[in-house]
């Protein structure tokens, strides 16, 4: 499991996925394509709704052979199927043992997997010593890989930090240190000649940049949904449109999860809820740090030139966000974004597009690399 939260830390996204996860499992369990030895289930989806990706899922499976007994071992319930969760019930269901995968959404991936950079972070943004350094750095040597395997995008593009200032580059040589602290990779302090003749379309008022070649990007809707198919192949119970309302627990120990349909015997749980992770904590009496939503805005821009599109382009980050980046897509175009609202804790739904925030990202990118916003469709944001 440890790996799987490792692979989705190089990835940026909004709020935090906690996991509680007891038991033990042979190293040597099956992968999918064991015929053998895959038990191919998926949860009851009477009375809610089903996505064509659901069905897709159902359909791929084809064995007819009976799960194996679970009565001995542990059942383990993973509540969300963003990158998080799906990702760790795919790792789980190399075990011996049960996992089910619950989503509240008709389909995989609705939440903040969908709705973030699709950045694969070097690591260099982390303080050391945190978790979140280590599962940085460690998640992004895992992900040429883990896309292999599951036929999803990849590209490690590298990524370039500006400073725009001498304050900033201060900042960017403190980012540095930290990367080179946490093990990072690669780490370069490029003067602003240097980093000009590598990205002459880029501001030339830099007087400074970071260079990170580990630095990646993927599609992470496509990550989850194929993590999704894998995981079901080697016998994952899917819950789709299946909100988890209730845990019960016992001694310390959880014991259920419950729905609206119905109430499973459960040994563990592993909480890859997003920015609903504080409230199924709560659900089984634990207390976590408070989750401050935000609201980011992006634009798109499709048919870019490949000269714009060679790498992610950060600014310098500030303490409430790593900035308006420019980043290139997988499939050819250019994302510009995002912005940082924070939010109240009951408006984690408000996802709205605004004048005010295209504008903002269309400033924003202006700093780092003026051409793309130069576009006649982008004049009026």
């Amino acid at each position: 499991m440890r790996k799987w939260f490792a692979v989705w830390s190089a990835v940026m996204f909004l709020g935090a996925g906690m996991a509680a996860l007891a038991g033990t499992g042979d190293d040597t369990a099956p992968r999918q394509g064991d015929a053998e030895t895959a038990a191919l289930r998926v949860g009851d989806l009477s009375g809610g709704r089903e996505s064509g990706n659901v069905r897709k899922i159902r359909q791929a499976m084809t064995s007819k052979r009976k799960p194996k007994d679970r009565d001995v071992a542990p059942r383990i319930a993973v509540i969300g199927a963003g990158a998080v969760g799906a990702l760790i019930a795919r790792e789980l269901s190399r075990y011996e043992g049960g996992v089910l995968l619950f989503e509240r959404e008709p389909d995989v991936g609705w939440g903040m997997t969908k709705a973030n950079s699709a950045v694969v972070h070097a690591g260099f943004h982390e303080r050391p010593g945190t978790d979140s350094a280590r599962f940085c750095v460690e998640g992004n040597a895992l992900f040429p890989d883990v896309c292999r395997e599951l036929a999803v995008p990849f590209q490690a593009i590298g990524g370039y930090v500006l400073a725009l200032s001498d304050a900033e580059r201060a900042v960017l040589e403190a980012l540095h240190g930290q990367g080179c602290t946490a093990g990072v990779p690669g780490l370069e302090l490029l003067a602003r000649d240097e980093f000009l003749a590598r990205v002459p379309h880029a501001n030339p008022d830099v007087v400074a940049a970071l260079w990170a070649p580990t630095v990646g990007i993927t599609e992470p809707w496509g990550l989850a949904l194929a993590a999704v198919e894998n995981a079901c192949s080697n016998g994952t119970s899917l819950h789709v449109g299946e909100e988890v309302t209730g845990i019960g627990t016992a001694r310390g120990r959880v014991r259920s999860v419950g729905s609206a349909r119905a109430t499973y015997d459960i040994d563990a749980v592993v909480n890859a809820a997003g920015l609903y992770g504080d409230r199924i904590a709560a659900l089984a009496g634990v207390s976590t740090p408070r989750l401050v939503p935000q609201r980011g805005e992006y634009l798109l821009l499709v048919d870019v030139p490949s000269h714009l599109r060679t790498a992610v382009l950060f600014p310098v980050p500030t303490p409430q966000s790593k900035g308006i980046l420019v980043v290139p897509t997988v499939d050819g175009g250019l994302l510009l974004g995002p912005t940082a609202v924070e939010l109240a804790p009951d408006a984690r739904e408000d996802t709205q597009t605004t004048a005010n925030g295209l504008s903002q990202a269309v400033a924003g990118a202006r700093r780092p690399i003026p051409e793309p916003v130069s576009y006649p469709h982008l004049t009026r944001p």
